[in-house]
């Protein structure tokens, strides 16, 4: 059996709307495997291990404080998703492929006319735990007739055809032009 761990720094950097908070917390992890292969090919495990792990938690927890008001409330939001995953409460709203985040849109669409309300009226009225899993029994019970509309859309937009004329470099230069209302702007 071979142990591989290691440990994830969380850092807060900044963003258009808010300043840089610096060191927002950390992760350690520890995982015990017999073997790990990939397409059946076996791999170096520690290395290939801790890169992946390191790079989930930053990917699955990075987002939760990006909004944070101070490094307090960062440091609180981090802390908040840790506790969720370790809890095993993180659901397919979180990570999901364009198949899934279709679904749920869709979902999330139909069940606000369901529901009469929108979603902030329903935590309101409910609390959160419990508008969840009204949602997510909704899902489960409408998954067929969602997951047929999704695959729907994607194929719908996968066909719609862009300007064979239209690249990048002539949209550029395009939008590079100087505004002809302001060449007499500037005499």
């Amino acid at each position: 059996m071979l142990e591989v761990n290691g440990s994830v720094e969380f850092e807060h950097t900044g963003g258009k709307k808010n300043p840089a908070f610096g060191k927002v917390g950390s992760v350690d992890y520890t995982l015990k495997v017999e073997e790990f292969t990939v397409n059946g090919e076996s791999i170096e495990v520690a290395r290939s291990l801790n890169w992946l792990i390191a790079y989930g938690l930053r990917q699955g927890l990075g987002d939760s404080y990006a909004q944070g008001k101070d490094l307090a409330d960062c440091q609180d939001k981090l802390s908040k998703k840790v506790a969720k995953f370790i809890a095993g409460e993180i659901d397919i709203r979180t990570a999901a492929d364009e198949l899934n985040r279709t679904i749920n849109r869709i979902a999330d669409e139909k069940f606000v006319a369901f529901a009469g309300m929108s979603w902030a009226k329903l935590v309101e009225g409910v609390g959160k735990d419990k508008a969840l899993s009204v949602w997510e029994k909704f899902r489960e019970l409408n998954i067929d007739e969602f997951t047929k509309a999704a695959q729907d859309d994607i194929a719908r937009r996968a066909l719609v055809a862009v300007k064979a004329d239209v690249t990048i470099e002539s949209l550029l230069a395009e939008v590079s032009k100087p505004d002809e209302s302001d060449e007499g702007k500037a005499a």
